[in-house]
């Protein structure tokens, strides 16, 4: 948990003894692609489909890629994908014959910059009221779209 004084270490991103400082706020969707497979029973054929639809499963032997997915309804694709790479994998599950479902996560935040640099902290409740609070002193907002 971080306090109002957490804050007081930033305050030269604010206050003018460092002019030039600006958040830089990313709008960024990622998606999670769940794949469903077909319910009843996982036959050879459902897992060759599998296997092409997600490397990792087709790095795998078949055996071990059927005892990972036998007794499942479901799986989620690896990992969080932008709109490009759901649009493919929504795209190629279809045509493989899958259903599929769809969860957007928001992971927008901002990040002080300063031309040339740019000012991380590792603590995220942290980084948002920083950035927060150099919105409130009227710091520049620029907005960055991310995909």
């Amino acid at each position: 948990m971080t306090s109002p004084d957490d804050l007081e270490g930033f305050s030269y991103l604010w206050d003018g003894s460092e002019p030039g400082w600006e958040v830089h706020w990313h709008h960024h969707v990622v998606w999670v692609v769940t794949v469903y497979l077909d319910g009843s029973r996982l036959t050879p054929d459902e897992v060759s489909r599998v296997r092409k639809l997600v490397p990792v499963f087709g790095e795998m032997p078949a055996a071990d890629a059927y005892r990972a997915l036998v007794g499942r309804e479901s799986f989620v694709y690896p990992g969080e994908l932008g709109h490009i790479e759901k649009r493919q994998v929504v795209e190629q599950a279809t045509a493989l014959g899958f259903r599929v479902s769809l969860e957007s996560l928001d992971r927008s935040g901002g990040l002080p910059y300063h031309p040339g640099r740019a000012l991380l902290i590792d603590d995220d409740e942290l980084a948002r009221r920083v950035c927060d609070k150099m919105k409130e002193m009227g710091c520049r907002l620029v907005h960055v779209e991310v995909d």
